[in-house]
């Protein structure tokens, strides 16, 4: 069986697609199954394909569209062309498409909006299956599987947007946090850019004079965040992997597409959701942390986070890719 992931990424539209599609691949692979990507991003995207080792990679940019026929084909592009998936859907004998927010999503036989709701109705005569919520987000199973602890005090904070912050929000972040770290000097900033982060120059502006250790490449993300006693994050999907560690978080961002992620995450108290940032985020941001100063209320949010994220999507996901569920 051949499964293909059509998928890319790149400061725009941040790694997110490909880090997902990578969970996924990781399990087929796992099964026995073989798996071709065939990426639309930049060279970013296509080399975390490459360190993995997840079989043979194709390059689709513009121009027609690269040979291949699959058992079943994952595309993970947000929005696609309906007149593209139909003509991917004859080569493939099952298209799933991820968090397709736009008419393609009636175009495929499956359609999973782990984070984003999809506005458009179905079409008449559309028969694909759709589904949705934060329970068929996919992530590597570890994150679900580290161990959490609520320690007594906040020592450990992380600060992230993702795999790119494409809106450059981790500088802005830094500086809002100012006050607050001042009031609380024992407590360390783990500053933590993505490999498509392009904000080095305003970053290590934004660091001069503060606790701040900055980490880009990661072996173990889901340990490392397990050593975090409280994250101030972004809404896409390192917010659910936080979520299913149980880390307690803060999430801002400059995406409006994300909002629906941080309000999902919030309203079942799985972390605090300041919606997008804006010039009042830094006193909201300080306020919110000193609410999280109390341990308890730390272990209640990361309680009710990992109830909320289970971390099993990508094994649902994989039902659904081959024709399981």
């Amino acid at each position: 069986m051949i499964v293909g992931f059509l998928t890319g990424g790149d400061p725009v539209t941040g790694m997110g697609h490909v880090f997902r599609c990578l969970a996924l691949a990781e399990l087929l692979r796992e099964a026995g199954v073989s798996v071709v990507f065939v990426m639309t991003g930049d060279e970013v995207a296509a080399a975390l394909v490459r360190e993995r080792g997840l079989g043979p990679m194709l390059c689709w940019k513009d121009g027609p569209l690269p040979d291949g026929r699959w058992d079943a084909l994952v595309v993970d592009r947000l929005s696609s062309d309906p007149a593209l998936l139909a003509t991917l859907k004859r080569r493939a004998g099952r298209l799933v498409v991820l968090d397709d927010t736009g008419l393609g999503h009636w175009v495929a036989d499956v359609a999973v909006n782990g984070l984003y709701r999809c506005p458009v109705p179905r079409p008449a005569g559309s028969r694909t299956v759709s589904v949705g919520g934060l329970a068929y987000l996919a992530m590597a199973p570890g994150f679900a599987a580290q161990p959490f602890e609520v320690r007594p005090t906040i020592a450990a904070l992380l600060v992230t947007q993702g795999g790119s912050d494409t809106y450059g929000l981790t500088p802005s972040l830094l500086q809002e946090l100012r006050p607050w770290l001042a009031r609380h000097p024992d407590v360390t900033v783990h500053v933590h850019t993505g490999p498509a982060f392009h904000h080095d120059a305003a970053l290590t502006a934004a660091s001069a004079g503060l606790p701040v250790v900055q980490h880009r490449r990661l072996p173990d993300m889901a340990g490392f965040m397990a050593g975090m006693d409280v994250a101030v994050a972004a809404g896409g999907v390192m917010a659910c992997e936080l979520a299913a560690v149980g880390v307690p978080s803060v999430l801002t961002t400059g995406e409006e597409k994300e909002l629906e992620t941080t309000a999902d995450l919030a309203r079942h108290g799985g972390a605090v959701d300041l919606g997008r940032h804006g010039p009042d985020t830094g006193q909201r941001l300080a306020a919110a942390l000193d609410d999280l100063s109390s341990a308890g209320r730390r272990r209640a949010c990361s309680g009710a986070a990992r109830a909320t994220v289970d971390g099993q999507g990508a094994r649902r996901l994989l039902d659904l890719i081959l024709g399981r569920g």
